[in-house]
């Protein structure tokens, strides 16, 4: 199967064809990168935090920062989490996957429950 490529008309001079897409940038870390309670908490999901919990971890909506007040309670949540959050969006994320099978990044604290 081969894709056609896309006319010209279809797009404005100054975008190319891959601008017409919306791509979103996915921070993976592993859930030794949060503490028991953080897990608890994104269990429960709340409001504000778009979670989605799958069997080996979390797939986690970051909001911009200026947002971060309407998430309840965030301020409960670990350093460690917040950190990672706030790392996630320094690099242009999106979103926070936080799976068993992520990676353990040297400089971050990690914890052993």
């Amino acid at each position: 199967m081969t894709a056609e490529k896309p006319s010209s008309s279809t797009n404005s001079p100054s975008k190319t064809p891959d601008d017409r897409f919306e791509i979103q940038k996915v921070f993976v870390a592993s859930l030794e990168h949060v503490t028991r309670s953080d897990r608890e908490e994104l269990t429960t999901a709340y409001p504000g935090w778009a979670v989605i919990q799958y069997d080996t971890g979390f797939y986690i909506y970051l909001k911009e920062e200026s947002e971060w007040d309407e998430v309840e309670d965030f301020d409960e949540y670990s350093y460690a989490f917040r950190k990672l959050v706030a790392l996630a969006r320094h690099l242009g994320c999106t979103h926070l996957r936080l799976d068993e099978d992520g990676e353990v990044y040297e400089g971050l604290e990690t914890f052993n429950w």
